[in-house]
């Protein structure tokens, strides 16, 4: 990364600004609260996540489990689901003025809704379940207390997650339109600046990725006594930026950047929605390989060729710009947060030939890709196949095949690295040696992590490979699972429950391939065990309507992957 500080000129400006960037058209007033506390959020609407925009707003619950959740509006329960990943339990209503609230992470259902959803777990004999109920069987009012607070699925720590929808399409909007009771009079706050120099671009003489801090406060100008940044030829710019609401420390996301150069509007780009068919296209609207090396995300004033985001407006050339030389050339962003807080930063650089030839910085590969068109690779040990649009921009392509690793059964296979991202899934099948028939379900394919661990991928073997399917480059083994999951009882033993609590509780694990699938019994009868993944804990409560008092024979089967 070239870091160049001698001799520039840096001016910025910071000016604070109180102008509604709020649409106009959401209904005010419609929806209630989703919960009877302060509405204080840790995170909001199209925040910066893993691979995807965050969809809604999570409304901190006080650091507890178990706070009422009550119905934003009017409607009807459209849609349930108990997943053991995710949104883990997750109710959603449908509005009749066409939109849908979303509750997620939830602790539990409340009355009429965990009596139906009860129901189906023992009909269907499962724990995780997805229902769609139609319009008149549960009716919900504005108010009504319909779930209690958690921490269900992947959630960090006990919230909300709180979305609303277009009931049409399923597009999530920023909740914020709707004017909800949450405060936000904080300005969005501008970190950093980088440069990106295109093919046949550069920054102060270099074609490699330039980043400049931002320094002071609003309302101050910074001046250095140095040269000014010199680019030349076509450049894109980014910033790393963040914003903050009243009442939290959380660092949360901004809702639009406008990007001018010498006063002319050349990128702009706002988070009003986000279809889930788009939320991907996050890995190009920021530096993936900034994010990946260096855990910060400077999104991009510029767009790849194949990043088909509809957020974009009255973008020019890309929002790459050609710089010549002899010129100054006066930069300025507007930043603004859903409540129309605005960060305005100015600068100004100079477009100036680099003395010396620029030499790309591309390094030694295997082979060129186009992004626009079906890419594939191959030898003897591995078949690498690429869909169209699977990339966001041409790939100078890199594969190594490196050392067999302890407990594996093929060499290990550098594709690529972690640093490009990849829209959709390729296609991999990885050559294995002859595998006894008995042996063959046991045998999947694994990414090798940090210090060599392995997570599964799974894949299916024909004619003497594993074929998987993979959203990440990276690196790829072949191993075998051969060893059982185990299984601990916390409170139960042959002939007793101890410390009775009114459930039984046992913790299950999987070294390798990970917990496939469980089925708890009493007399021979399915019972209902609700799994917390992140805890490994499986947990069923005595339910008085289907146990009886007495004597009784429990079993409980796990299996891997």
């Amino acid at each position: 990364m070239n870091y160049t500080f001698a001799r520039f000129i840096l001016i910025f400006f910071f000016i604070s600004t109180q102008i509604s960037a709020q649409p106009t058209h959401y209904p005010k007033g419609y929806f209630g609260p989703p919960m009877d506390i302060p509405l204080l959020l840790s995170g909001n609407f199209a925040e910066l996540r893993s691979n995807h925009f965050h969809g809604g707003l999570d409304i901190k619950t006080q650091g507890e489990v178990g706070k009422n959740i009550t119905c934003a509006a009017d409607g009807y329960v459209a849609r349930i689901k108990v997943g053991i990943k995710g949104y883990g339990l997750v109710l959603y209503v449908s509005h009749p003025n066409g939109y849908t609230t979303v509750y997620a992470h939830l602790l539990e259902f409340k009355g009429k809704i965990a009596d139906y959803v009860k129901e189906a777990q023992y009909r269907n004999e499962s724990y995780t379940i997805e229902l769609h109920p139609k319009p008149d069987e549960l009716p919900v009012k504005k108010g009504e207390i319909i779930a209690l607070s958690g921490n269900s699925g992947s959630s960090l720590a006990p919230h909300l997650h709180f979305e609303i929808r277009k009931t049409k399409g399923q597009v999530p909007v920023n909740p914020l339109l709707f004017d909800f009771d949450i405060e936000d009079d904080l300005k969005p706050i501008i970190k950093s600046v980088a440069f990106f120099p295109q093919e046949n671009g550069s920054v102060n003489g270099k074609s490699k990725t330039a980043t400049y801090p931002v320094y002071g406060t609003f309302d101050s100008v910074i001046v250095s006594k140095k040269r000014p940044i010199e680019l030349h030829g076509p450049v894109g710019l980014g910033i790393d930026v963040q914003d903050f609401l009243n009442g939290a420390r959380n660092k949360c996301g901004i809702y639009s950047i406008e990007l001018f150069v010498n006063e002319k509007s050349i990128f702009y780009h706002d988070l009003e929605q986000v279809s889930f068919e788009e939320t991907r296209y996050i890995n190009s609207l920021v530096d993936y390989y900034f994010w990946k090396k260096h855990s910060r995300r400077y999104q991009k004033s510029f767009l790849d060729p194949g990043n088909k985001l509809t957020t974009y407006e009255g973008v020019v050339n890309q929002g790459v710009y050609d710089f010549k030389s002899g010129k100054e050339y006066h930069i300025k962003y507007l930043v603004k947060d859903t409540y129309g807080n605005e960060t305005k930063l100015e600068f100004k650089v100079k477009g100036q030939k680099p003395s010396n030839k620029v030499e790309p910085s591309i390094g030694k590969f295997t082979k060129k890709m186009d992004y626009g068109v079906y890419n594939s690779y191959e030898t003897d040990n591995i078949i690498i196949g690429l869909p169209s649009r699977c990339l966001y921009k041409d790939l100078y392509f890199k594969y190594e095949m490196g050392d067999t690793l302890p407990n594996t059964l093929t060499p290990t296979h550098h594709i690529h690295n972690i640093y490009e991202p990849l829209h959709t899934k390729m296609t991999v099948s990885i050559k294995v040696p002859e595998i006894d028939d008995r042996l063959k379900r046991k045998t999947s394919a694994y990414y090798v992590g940090r210090n060599n661990t392995l997570s599964y991928e799974g894949g299916s073997l024909s004619k003497g490979y594993i074929t998987f399917k993979t959203k990440s480059f990276g690196t790829y083994t072949i191993a075998m699972d051969t060893i059982a999951p185990s299984l601990t009882p916390i409170n139960i033993r042959n002939g007793a429950v101890k410390n009775m609590r009114g459930n039984i509780q046992v913790k299950i694990d999987d070294k390798l391939s990970g917990i496939r699938s469980y089925r708890g019994s009493i007399d021979g009868k399915w019972i209902l065990f609700e799994y917390d993944y992140k805890n490994r804990l499986l947990t069923y409560s005595f339910d008085s309507e289907r146990l009886k008092t007495g004597s009784h024979q429990f079993n409980l089967v796990i299996s891997d992957k």
